[in-house]
């Protein structure tokens, strides 16, 4: 049971803590060198006035933590997240109803 707590708790901080981070800072790179990362929605990302890596280093470098934030809301580095439905609920799904009880996870997109 240890063992297994330790293998879920590193899942958890390897999946966000390290996954996440990676996933932004690759994002980050590629908007400073004027590149649309590999999985990115490449149509709904546009550099406007910053279409060259000069500009946009100094972009980031007038506010590094906006241009952090920008960054990933243009290109997500997590992109659902799921809860546990506290009580139950119905939802419609194509056209059809469906009772889900308490405690049914549930995915939702953040992004």
């Amino acid at each position: 049971p240890v063992v297994k707590l330790c293998d879920e708790i590193m899942f958890v901080i390897g999946f966000a803590g390290i996954g996440g981070t990676c996933a932004a800072v690759e994002s980050c790179i590629s908007f400073l060198q004027v590149r649309k990362p590999a999985l990115s929605h490449a149509k709904a990302i546009k550099f406007g006035q910053y279409d060259t890596s000069p500009k946009m280093r100094a972009r980031y470098m007038q506010d590094p933590a906006s241009y952090i934030r920008e960054t990933c809301r243009l290109d997500p580095p997590v992109q659902s997240a799921t809860g546990v439905l506290k009580q139950m609920a119905c939802v419609t799904l194509a056209g059809k109803e469906f009772d889900l009880p308490a405690g049914t996870l549930n995915q939702y997109v953040v992004s």
